[in-house]
């Protein structure tokens, strides 16, 4: 029985032996790949320090490039992109600050090759991305960016061809990834008007070109201030919305910049541009911007000073598409009261006389010395209340206040069978007629002394009817208010037209 026991204890001491020896062994394995891996997560690339850079230059494997030069930590130097040079001010000197200092000091997940290394297993031997950085001395740094895993966890990275290759964080390759126009500012331009000398805008559907200058106005031989001025296709003043789109224009800011190429142009309106801004710096520089036309809420476009395009929210150019009696003055022929003689108004087969006559030393037509007659009844009807208006002032208003739409010098229409002619008898003795010939059903040719003006009238400037306000109406319209306003006056001369008259 002894002798049994004894033979037992045997195996079961070399089993405890090779079990103690197991556990030791696997103890300090687990100790071996800790230090290790506390090793190679410590290790990390010291490439440069912000105050010492000079030049960055990085190049993918399918022919992108961008470059900066830089003056250290203080500010950018220059740009370009695919061989074309950016304008500094329309770099984001933040996001490429930021974007630059990623790659200062490289964190190692950990080391895959340092021995007879084979570049083409890791995609080496054409790399992703590699960027070159320069510093102030000269000293030139080279980062090699090979395949990503598999997993996306990382990316194969070597330092200046040096024995060991590395794996780093995936977010490397989603930065150099990343568009380049996410380092721009959004400013296409941004222009005080002491340095803009003309703002053209063409507008290829409306067949019209708007030309505005920057003048300088003075109040005293002291004190001047800019303005904008519209010169073509007349002189005039811009009206407020215009005002505002021309300020935008001169701090052009785009909702984003893409990344359209030009085969793609047609897709975006870009083949055949909608709008044309041009830009004429007192210097003599002119910087365009083309448009497309309006696609779902937005503007496509791109500009002259740099290569990229954009898109921009259309609410932002509030304007640009409207009639050009909504952004400036555009009277056909402007009269005051005290211009005018008569008008004799003929409107298909109805013609009717209206005549002025103003009080000059009381600069008014309310008074014995003065008259406002339609076919030689008194016009001086008014309404009611404490604001009364007048309607022969509203049928004078609508005969000499007409505004056109648009502008087409290039048409070549004939003068026939006109809907509408105005002969006007102005109190210095001249005279001169208008006459509009139906373009289609809603515009008209405008010809003044039986030559075409270039203008076109829109149908509203003779058949439009404003409702209760005494403004606003076409002149057909105005004149069968003024004639009901004359028929039913009270004794003191008081007609106020019925809510749904």
């Amino acid at each position: 029985m002894i002798k049994e026991v004894k033979k037992l204890l045997i195996p079961l001491s070399i089993l405890g032996i090779l079990i103690l020896a197991l556990v030791i062994y696997l103890v300090v394995d687990a100790n071996r790949k800790s230090n290790l891996n506390e090793q190679l997560q410590s290790k990390k690339y010291s490439i440069f320090e912000a105050e010492d850079l000079s030049k960055m230059e990085i190049r993918s494997s399918e022919g992108e490039e961008t470059y900066f030069e830089f003056d250290g930590a203080n500010g950018i130097l220059s740009a370009s992109h695919n061989g074309e040079k950016i304008d500094v001010s329309q770099i984001n000197s933040s996001a490429v600050y930021e974007y630059v200092s990623q790659f200062q000091k490289l964190s190692v997940i950990r080391e895959v090759a340092t021995e007879n290394i084979d570049p083409t297993l890791y995609g080496l031997d054409n790399d992703l991305y590699t960027l070159t950085v320069t510093l102030k001395n000269g000293n030139t740094n080279v980062l090699h960016f090979g395949k990503r895993l598999e997993d996306h966890s990382g990316i194969f990275f070597r330092l200046d061809n040096e024995n060991s290759v590395c794996i780093l964080k995936d977010s490397y390759f989603q930065n150099l990834s990343s568009e380049f126009e996410n380092l721009l500012n959004l400013r296409v331009i941004s222009l005080e008007k002491a340095f803009v000398s003309d703002i053209t805008f063409t507008r290829t559907q409306r067949k019209d070109k708007i030309v505005v200058h920057v003048s300088e106005e003075k109040n005293t031989s002291l004190i001047s201030t800019l303005r904008y001025k519209v010169v073509s296709p007349v002189e005039s003043e811009p009206k407020t919305e215009f005002v505002e789109l021309l300020n935008k224009v001169l701090d052009f800011q785009v909702t984003q910049f893409m990344n359209i190429p030009k085969d793609d142009f047609p897709s975006y309106g870009l083949d055949q541009p909608e709008f044309t801004i041009s830009i004429k710096k007192t210097d003599g520089e002119t910087i365009d911007i083309f448009l497309s036309r309006e696609i779902q809420s937005q503007y496509y476009g791109y500009s002259s000073n740099s290569s990229l395009t954009f898109k921009i929210n259309a609410s932002y150019l509030s304007g640009l598409n409207r009639p050009i009696n909504e952004l400036f003055d555009t009277y056909v022929r402007f009269e005051h009261l005290d211009e005018v003689r008569d008008a004799t108004v003929t409107i298909k087969d109805k013609s009717f006389l209206f005549e002025i006559l103003v009080d000059k030393e009381q600069n008014s037509v309310f008074t014995d010395k003065s008259y406002l007659k339609l076919d030689y009844r008194d016009a001086r009807v008014i309404t009611s209340g404490n604001d009364p208006e007048c309607y022969g002032l509203m049928l004078f208003q609508s005969i000499f206040w007409m505004e056109y739409s648009q502008v087409d010098k290039e048409a070549n229409p004939e003068l026939k069978d006109p809907e509408a002619t105005i002969r006007v008898l102005r109190t210095n003795g001249d005279l001169y007629t208008i006459k509009l010939v139906a373009r289609d059903s809603q515009t008209y040719y405008c010809f003044i002394n039986d030559q075409y003006s270039g203008f076109i009238l829109d149908r509203s400037v003779l058949y439009r009817d404003n409702g209760q306000y005494l403004s606003g109406f076409g002149i057909w319209d105005a004149y069968n208010l003024c004639n009901e306003a004359i028929d039913n006056k009270n004794l003191y001369g008081v007609y106020d037209r019925p809510v749904n008259g």
